[in-house]
């Protein structure tokens, strides 16, 4: 059995003890500066495994913890949320979301969305606008890449024998083509049409009240995507075009992106090919 100068350490003077330094480091923490009846907790002594002015401080922080949880029938554990961890998680999605709506509210994304990057063709026997323009842009990738594109823009456009392709690598399968084809017997109708393009031609142009070389930032016979107008990367001093009206025949055009306010596809049909089967 233990002994101290004043004889054998029985198991009732080891508890009254061990409660009296608890009291003691309890006061400690309420009145760190010291207080009336506060002494000094001493750092060397017996505490069964808890020892030192520190490991008392936590051990009465735990009993009282525990103490709390006892009292409402609950396990320490139960019940808990690790708000540490919460606002370590929460914060970065909150900042990039933040982030992502302030750099659309103030133009620095080019387009209403971010694009793949993936190129795709579009075609068709004969494409008529009402209300045309053509601006420079520049639009972005997930990745942050910017690519330079062209953007035919179009009030109302009718479109005869539509066809659209874009190349996909399957896993396993390999590369696949996604052709969509429509408007053969009536024509596709479509309202504020854009196309970010990296290529166009045509077989035959024919304009009406044709502008060439007006500034962007004066275009009104066509439109400008408002996420566009609004964008750093949009030039209003940069050359553009616009034209009353426009027929296009053969028409041929490489793009990264299409966006319009309807588009109505009479006789519309997807396919899943193998291989390279593109429009052109």
């Amino acid at each position: 059995m233990p002994t101290s100068p004043s004889g054998p350490v029985t198991p009732e003077r080891a508890s009254a003890r061990e409660h009296c330094v608890a009291r003691r480091a309890e006061q400690q923490v309420r009145h760190p500066d010291g207080g009336p009846g506060v002494q000094p907790i001493a750092t060397t002594g017996s505490l069964g495994s808890v020892t030192g002015q520190r490991r008392t401080i936590r051990f009465v922080q735990v009993e009282a913890a525990d103490a709390m949880t006892e009292g409402d029938g609950m396990s320490p554990r139960v019940g808990k949320t690790c708000w540490r961890r919460f606002v370590t998680v929460l914060v970065p999605s909150v900042a990039a979301c933040a982030a992502l709506g302030i750099a659309m509210g103030q133009g620095v994304l080019a387009a209403s969305f971010l694009i793949s990057g993936k190129k795709f063709q579009v075609t068709a026997d004969t494409l008529t606008a009402r209300g045309f323009s053509v601006y420079s842009m520049v639009d972005v990738t997930r990745q942050g890449e910017r690519v330079p594109v062209m953007v035919t823009g179009a009030r109302h456009s009718t479109i005869s024998a539509l066809c659209q392709s874009v190349l996909v690598e399957v896993p396993v399968l390999g590369e696949q083509t996604v052709k969509l084809t429509g408007g053969d017997e009536r024509p596709v109708e479509a309202s504020n049409l854009f196309l970010d393009t990296t290529s166009q031609s045509a077989g035959q142009a024919d304009f009406s009240g044709l502008d060439q070389g007006i500034a962007q930032g004066e275009i009104t016979k066509g439109p400008i995507n408002p996420g566009d107008r609004n964008s750093r990367f949009f030039d209003p001093d940069g050359f553009g075009q616009q034209a009353t009206s426009v027929v296009l025949t053969d028409v041929r055009v490489t793009a990264v992106a299409l966006s319009a306010g309807t588009f109505n596809i009479p006789g519309l049909r997807v396919q899943l090919e193998h291989g390279r089967h593109e429009c052109f």
